[in-house]
């Protein structure tokens, strides 16, 4: 049987509160949002695939606090590189108050078809997604040639 791993909370990176206290610095409630991304597949082919292309969004509040995600202030990143019109495709769609106000143990989850915008080319890419309260793990899939 395959043992769950522990969420992190907060940004990856960031200090804890106890390891804030010992190095003298003022404690804030850390942020306890968890974020990820994915893909229904791991290989996508150009073309019809990649024209039907969704990332799926999630950010799970792991606090006790009522949290705004931030997801319009968001910053996608493919092969490390910004995406400077992401402000523009996560401002747009429809929203329910948990895009404003997530509370503890709810889930904000939604999806955005990126693939004519993003992944039209064939390659590997690795997509992060981050705002100020959280930051998702990589992920990773390709997109292959038609006619292979």
């Amino acid at each position: 049987m395959v043992e769950p791993i522990e969420p992190r909370v907060g940004l990856p990176g960031s200090a804890t509160e106890g390891q804030q206290k010992s190095q003298g610095k003022k404690t804030e409630p850390a942020t306890k949002l968890w974020a990820a991304i994915s893909v229904p597949k791991p290989i996508f082919d150009e073309g019809f695939d990649t024209e039907h292309l969704q990332i799926y969004f999630g950010v799970y509040n792991d606090g006790d606090l009522v949290v705004a995600p931030k997801v319009e202030s968001s910053h996608l990143f493919i092969n490390g590189v910004e995406q400077q019109d992401w402000s523009y495709v996560i401002g747009n769609g429809i929203r329910n108050e948990l895009f404003s106000s997530l509370p503890p143990g709810e889930t904000l989850e939604f999806t955005y078809l990126l693939g004519p915008r993003y992944f039209q080319k064939p390659g590997i890419y690795r997509v992060r997604w981050e705002s100020d309260n959280f930051k998702s793990p990589d992920l990773t899939f390709r997109v292959v040639p038609r006619n292979r």
